[in-house]
């Protein structure tokens, strides 16, 4: 089994960009369930600013989507989804996992 969550550490940041725990959380279920559903995936945590959290989705080594917290109180997240040349392709909202998983799983079908 993967240790997807190995190497995730949350990370310290202001008060005033919010609270990193919520969104931490978020992302990390998120990938919980996708990973029982597309284990052929990875994910990796990219804390690439402060304030800021997303997870690099990958197929194959090759970055194919960024999720994103949109809205920590309505827990709202979106897939920001890349073709092959790393361009943006598409961008989906949602709330519920399942939703997301299917966007998810029929952009990897048809790419």
């Amino acid at each position: 089994m993967k240790k997807i969550f190995e190497n995730w550490v949350l990370p310290v940041w202001h008060h005033d960009f919010g609270d990193p725990v919520l969104e931490f959380n978020l992302l990390k279920n998120f990938v919980s369930a996708s990973s029982q559903k597309l284990p052929q995936l990875d994910y990796k945590l990219d804390a690439f600013e402060e304030g800021y959290l997303c997870v690099v989705v990958l197929h194959n080594q090759r970055k194919i989507a960024e999720l994103h917290v949109t809205n920590t109180e309505a827990q709202e997240l979106s897939l920001f989804l890349f073709d092959s040349s790393g361009d943006d392709l598409k961008e989906m909202t949602f709330r519920s996992f399942d939703s997301g998983i299917f966007f998810l799983g029929n952009f990897l079908k048809d790419n």
